[in-house]
């Protein structure tokens, strides 16, 4: 691990939750959303395995986000359940937590080759934040609402409950010449 730019990190999560079925096997923690709620601050991540399936993983901390004070919630989903919502996609990367009058979110982006392309923004319903569980049908995430693909590169969604105007926010690469670059308001809201 290259500590040298940043200096070591204030949680290990790979030595703080061993093991292949919680975050041992995890190569590198990526894109963190973070909810602060009574109960204390949630912590979702994707959890990049190599060659083997990523996974959206959650944890919470007490509000001093001491390292003694995190517990492993679970996985809200594995890469391998991309493709039955879409084919053409291989994973699930960005996820982004949010709470509502209504419900806790999760949104997340699909990805899809092995560059991990950007493909737009999932929005699923938290069925328990304590257990990282989305609501599910017949074993499969349900989509409550979704932010369609355009362009090269589209993802990495967020959402506060004070955006009334915009809606959930996207971000969109292009690749064209010039290369570019914007934040787009999406008017799409999570369901109430």
């Amino acid at each position: 691990m290259n500590d040298s730019v940043l200096g070591s990190p204030e949680l290990r999560l790979d030595r703080l939750f061993p093991g292949s079925a919680k975050l041992g096997s995890c190569l590198v923690f990526t894109e963190p959303a973070v909810l602060v709620s009574a109960a204390g601050v949630y912590v979702t991540v994707k959890c990049a395995q190599g060659a083997a399936a990523g996974k959206i993983s959650s944890l919470r901390c007490d509000h001093a986000f001491s390292a003694g004070s995190c517990s492993y919630l679970g996985d809200f989903l594995s890469d391998d359940e991309a493709a039955s919502l879409n084919s053409s996609w291989s994973g699930f990367s960005a996820p982004e937590l949010v709470s509502t009058s209504s419900s806790n979110w999760l949104i997340v982006t699909p990805t899809q080759g092995g560059a991990d392309v950007y493909r737009g923004c999932l929005v699923m319903r938290i069925s328990s934040l304590d257990t990282a569980t989305v609501t599910r049908s017949g074993g499969a995430p349900v989509v409550e609402t979704s932010i369609a693909p355009s362009g090269d590169f589209n993802g990495a969604c967020g959402y506060a409950p004070g955006l009334t105007a915009s809606g959930i926010i996207v971000s969109q690469a292009g690749f064209g010449a010039p290369p570019s670059f914007g934040l787009l308001a999406t008017r799409v809201f999570p369901p109430n």
